[in-house]
Parts: structure tokens; C-alpha cells; sequence
């Protein structure tokens, strides 16, 4: 183990080993300092989902553009991040409804394929749910994404 580093990070969850790795490749010497393994906390746990619905858009936004490094991540990075375009499912309640059409044009405004319906356009969803509100983006660079752990 090196002696000195210009920074020393604490934990090798996902926020620990990002900024090591993006510190690092602006040159900096980095020693990350971990008291069990890589990822033994909450990152570890983790259900892997990256997805770009958040009720801020300035989230949204962010999430929007890292989902690049996901599908890039062999040229950026190396290896197979396990990255997997999926749909995403976000179950509101009705009185949401203007706040979640609003989002979901906002969403689309950025380039995220964003569709909402009410409970009726769902088929198939048990008609004795409190369920009104529904969003699932199929397609595109998708709102909703799974990484494999």
C-alpha cells in the first residue's frame, strides 16, 4: 500500500469507487480506504436499477445523461457492467395525476421516452387496486434500466 496519495477516500461502495475512479483519471494518486470489501453496504444491496424518472427534473436530468456511461461502459470503463434496457413501471395516485403528466412531458422534452395512462389503459391490472395513475416508457434509451449485480 502506498504511503501517501493526494486524496484518500472512505468506502468502496458506488459513490467511494466513482469518485476514486473519476479522480484518478484526472491524475490524481488515490488510496481508498474500505473496512470490508467492495460494495459491502447499501451499494452491495442494492437493487441495481438506474432509472430517469425523479419528480425533479434537474435528477432527471443528471440520471438522463449517466445512463451513457451504462451503455458505454466497456469503452469508458472495461468489462460488462451487466447494463440491460428495461421499461419502468411508476405507480402514482390520482390526485398526482397533473404533476405526474406534467413530469412525463418534462421527461420527454429531454429526449426520455415518458408515457402515462390512467388505471383503465393498464388492462389487466386487478380492478380492485387504488391504483390511477401508471407510467411505463418502453423503448428508447429508457427511464427505467437494470444493471445485473
Amino acid at each position: 500500500m502506498a504511503d501517501s496519495a493526494d486524496v484518500i477516500v472512505i468506502g468502496a461502495g458506488v459513490q467511494g469507487s466513482s469518485l476514486a475512479f473519476h479522480l484518478a483519471s484526472c491524475g490524481a494518486s488515490v488510496i481508498v480506504v474500505e473496512r470490508s470489501v467492495v460494495a459491502a453496504g447499501a451499494t452491495g444491496r442494492s437493487s441495481g436499477l438506474v432509472r430517469v424518472y425523479y419528480d425533479l427534473l434537474a435528477e432527471a436530468r443528471i440520471a438522463w445523461q449517466s445512463q451513457a456511461w451504462f451503455r458505454e461502459w466497456g469503452d469508458r470503463v472495461g468489462g460488462d457492467c451487466g447494463f440491460t434496457k428495461t421499461g419502468f413501471l411508476w405507480i402514482e395516485p390520482a390526485e398526482r395525476l397533473e404533476r405526474v403528466r406534467a413530469n412525463s412531458a418534462s421527461h420527454r422534452a429531454m429526449g426520455a421516452d415518458s408515457t402515462g395512462w390512467m388505471r383503465p389503459g393498464c388492462g389487466g391490472w386487478p380492478p380492485a387496486s387504488r391504483w390511477a395513475t401508471t407510467r411505463w416508457p418502453p423503448g428508447s434509451p429508457s427511464p427505467g434500466t437494470r444493471t445485473r449485480r
